[in-house]
């Protein structure tokens, strides 16, 4: 894939008495979200479990076991969501790529945009 790509990251941190944050993968497990900020979910991967799941169906995924989540959203976007295995925190890791077509800078204004709004954008 060709674009201009950007990324950020972010974490939550919460308190042991904070069932709202340490919750929240178990909740995206039992509910996955059809879009987020607006752009469709084209395939959701439960490292957990080992299963991804598409618009056409449902695959094992060869990958090690954990506990983190992956949403791929259309136009190329990802987010990926893990409990940190050290500290009372989720981390969550966002990725977007925008097409180039011959204006670099217009498409790094539009890719820096989206991800700004993606970041912004409520998973539950």
């Amino acid at each position: 894939e060709s674009g201009v790509f950007r990324t950020g990251q972010r974490a939550l941190q919460f308190t042991p008495d904070d069932t709202v944050l340490r919750g929240l993968t178990d909740r995206l497990r039992a509910a996955p979200p059809t879009s987020i900020g607006g752009l469709a979910v084209v395939s959701y991967t439960d490292l957990r479990t080992g299963i991804r799941k598409t618009e056409t169906g449902t695959e094992t995924v060869d990958l090690p076991k954990s506990d983190v989540l992956i949403f791929r959203l259309e136009q190329g976007a990802r987010i990926i969501v893990r409990p940190s295995g050290t500290e009372p925190k989720i981390k969550f890791y966002y990725e977007v790529r925008q097409g180039v077509d011959g204006d670099l800078d217009g498409a790094k204004a539009d890719a820096q945009l989206q991800l700004d709004q993606l970041m912004e954008a409520p998973l539950d």
